[in-house]
């Protein structure tokens, strides 16, 4: 599965997304690198845009975060996120499972299933999770007549659904297929390729 490079910087981007578009999520997070994060000492040398760094947990644990613009709510769930996080560097780990993975990051403040299945899926990799909530995904899944399935439609019926099929373990080949106009995305364990991008789920 396609990765990422820092299990926290993911998750509060994932957080960041939750309900709103992906241009105003990269705005927020924008911001929160500028408020937060460290300035680089040779600022601009590389990329005239690269100036900062992603925030550390330790910066953000407990910090009132009201210079990025976002409800109180999401904002004390980045903070404690990120407290959470100091608590216990290796949160975003590896599991045993798949359902104990899920349960862990659930367990976070703001994070809901769609956000774990999400960091599942791109921190840990696990090649299972499925983010069915992700309007991405229901999008591309829509029927001739542009009707989109809904999360529970996705869980219960994939094939139905769309062309797509729910990851499995008796089901190991492509993992997942998304047709969106004239291209198709397939994702296979250890082989990146996904369309989905966080957003306006939680």
């Amino acid at each position: 599965m396609p990765g990422a490079w820092d299990g926290f910087e993911l998750a509060v981007r994932a957080i960041l997304g939750q309900q709103i578009t992906v241009s105003a999520a990269t705005r927020l997070a924008g911001k929160l690198v500028a408020s937060y994060g460290d300035e680089l000492p040779d600022r601009g040398a590389v990329e005239p845009e690269l100036t900062h760094v992603f925030p550390r947990p330790q910066q953000l644990a407990g910090s009132d975060l009201a210079e990025i613009g976002m409800p109180k709510a999401r904002r004390m769930a980045l903070s404690s996120l990120a407290a959470a996080v100091v608590a216990d560097p290796q949160i975003f780990g590896p599991r045993r499972s798949l359902d104990e993975a899920i349960a862990q990051l659930r367990s976070l403040p703001g994070v809901g299933e769609w956000t774990a299945q999400y960091i599942a899926m791109r921190e840990l990799r696990e090649p299972d999770a499925f983010p069915a909530a992700d309007i991405g995904l229901m999008r591309a899944m829509s029927d001739a007549s542009g009707v989109r399935p809904s999360p529970a439609a996705l869980l219960a019926n994939p094939r139905e659904s769309s062309s797509t099929s729910r990851p499995s373990e008796s089901n190991p080949a492509p993992r997942f297929a998304l047709v969106a106009g004239t291209r198709t995305v397939t994702g296979c364990s250890g082989q990146a390729g996904t369309m989905l991008t966080p957003g306006r789920a939680q």
